[in-house]
């Protein structure tokens, strides 16, 4: 089990939280027999709601957590706060109310993360984030967040909790999965897949707040029991819950596509809903600027919001092979200190000898589990010709010029390679920005730095007068007209 850490939560999360809507008293065997399970696999959060049973699941919960004695030993999640059909229910007064209510049917004195299970936007959030404070520092509750928070209001509830000194929304609980919510489930569900909700990604990928995504196996759609030629046979609840919401030619070519490239690279399909990849390149001139970028694709999606470059510091030569190895070996580093995502692929732009730098660092940072190919185009680097290489292995893997798990590569290449091109540009110009001003004579980093500031660039500096140039600090009347000289 994989774990992670939330702020205020004292104890390790399990990345993967086992959901209670299942349980109940009517069937204590069962529910105990899951939990017992889930908890020797080292699964110990617990994700329960007021609403979930009528307070039937909590209770349950609640006996089982007291009956082990393992209180100190799980993460305990339960949300309030839902939507009734009478009102929203988003007030300080149902906080408050739906807390209370909770603490007795699980059993404890504290949550260890509340979340409100929907939002009003109509409610200020200022008397929220104050009773949830209030909460927090009566030991009632650890940490709290939001389910099916937009990323505006809790962006929003953050901003006012800073500006007085107050906790804020720790965590976020939205849906997320590799397919599309074509249709909400339940009234006022907030998704972050698509492209409509790129921008909530960003915001996530940005602030780093930890997200408790549900439903990411879209409500059994991945199970393969769904197919579109048999939609029409199924009745039960749930099940039309997934037809209706994710059942879609849309998500149907994303499995497709997913699925082709699994089985091409041998990659497991039970880790399709999850499959996260990274893409590397590296460009530069003779040498020159070199950076190098890394790509991510998850969710069936490009995340720009997570895209990474590095202006590589060891190599001078225009060596791609050391320039990908500290690129690598950088990232390497922050996925084994889990300070960004932990990828399930590798894809590396490049043939043999690439793959076999990539397949060191990855084995030097003790991450075995990440699946690592390489896409060489060859001396042409002509698209359809890819050849896709393993490490340890001789032959390599031609895919059909109309396969869809190779037009996924080349789409997350073609990303790589504009997205570090653009970088070694920046990089490029700036650096002879700078040369302009250090082969005059009389300028140093002071002066330099002087003269940038006050113009923007060298360009800014070309265009101001010898009179503009002499106000500069530091720059005296002749070299005022040195530099004017020079750059004209």
């Amino acid at each position: 089990m994989h774990y992670g850490t939330i702020p205020g939560v004292t104890k390790p999360v399990a990345r993967l939280i086992q959901g209670t809507v299942m349980i109940g008293s009517d069937k204590l065997e069962y529910s105990f027999g899951l939990l017992d399970d889930i908890f020797a696999l080292g699964g110990n959060a617990f994700d329960a709601a007021h609403v979930y049973g009528n307070g039937d699941n909590e209770r349950t919960l609640g006996r089982w957590i007291e009956s082990r004695g393992v209180r100190d030993r799980v993460v305990l999640i339960t949300k309030g706060a839902h939507h009734n059909q009478d009102r929203r229910r988003v007030t300080p007064f149902d906080i408050t109310a739906d807390l209370h209510d909770s603490l007795a049917r699980l059993r404890t004195e504290y949550i260890d993360l509340y979340l409100l299970h929907r939002d009003d936007p109509a409610v200020p959030v200022g008397p929220i984030v104050e009773v949830l404070n209030e909460h927090l520092s009566a030991g009632r509750i650890h940490a709290f967040g939001g389910s099916n928070w937009s990323h505006t209001r809790i962006e929003e509830a953050n901003d006012y909790a800073a500006q007085r000194g107050l906790q804020g929304f720790a965590v976020a609980s939205p849906h997320f999965s590799l397919a599309v919510q074509v249709k909400e489930p339940w009234p006022n569900c907030v998704s972050l897949t698509g492209d409509a909700n790129a921008d909530a990604r960003a915001y996530y990928a940005r602030t780093g707040i930890p997200l408790l995504t549900w439903s990411s196996l879209a409500g059994g759609f991945f199970s393969g029991r769904f197919r579109p030629d048999n939609l029409d046979t199924f009745t039960a609840y749930l099940d039309r819950l997934c037809v209706d919401s994710y059942c879609y030619p849309e998500n149907f070519a994303r499995l497709e596509r997913t699925r082709a490239l699994a089985e091409a690279l041998d990659l497991p399909p039970e880790d399709l809903d999850q499959l996260t990849i990274e893409c590397f390149d590296i460009s530069h001139t003779m040498g020159e600027a070199t950076v190098a970028s890394c790509v991510v694709f998850d969710q069936n999606a490009m995340q720009t919001g997570q895209y990474r470059r590095f202006n590589i510091q060891t190599v001078s030569d225009g060596d791609d092979y050391e320039a990908m190895k500290e690129a690598l070996t950088r990232r390497a580093a922050r996925i084994a200190k889990e300070e960004v995502p932990h990828p399930d692929v590798w894809v590396i732009d490049g043939g043999k000898g690439q793959v076999g730098i990539a397949a060191q660092v990855l084995a030097e940072a003790g991450l075995h589990d990440i699946v690592l190919f390489g896409s060489a185009k060859g001396v042409e680097r002509k698209k359809g010709m890819e050849q896709i290489v393993f490490p340890n292995r001789e032959d390599t893997v031609r895919l059909p010029a109309d396969h869809p798990g190779l037009h996924l590569i080349q789409q997350m290449q073609d990303e790589a390679h504009r997205f570090a091109i653009q970088g070694h540009r920046a990089k490029r110009a700036k650096a002879r920005e700078g040369s302009a001003l250090d082969d005059i004579e009389g300028i140093g980093p002071r002066k330099r730095a002087a003269l940038l500031k006050q113009f923007g660039s060298v360009r800014g500096i070309a265009s101001a007068s010898v009179e503009d140039i002499k106000r500069v600090p530091g720059i005296s009347d002749e070299l005022a007209e040195r530099i004017y000289g020079v750059l004209h």
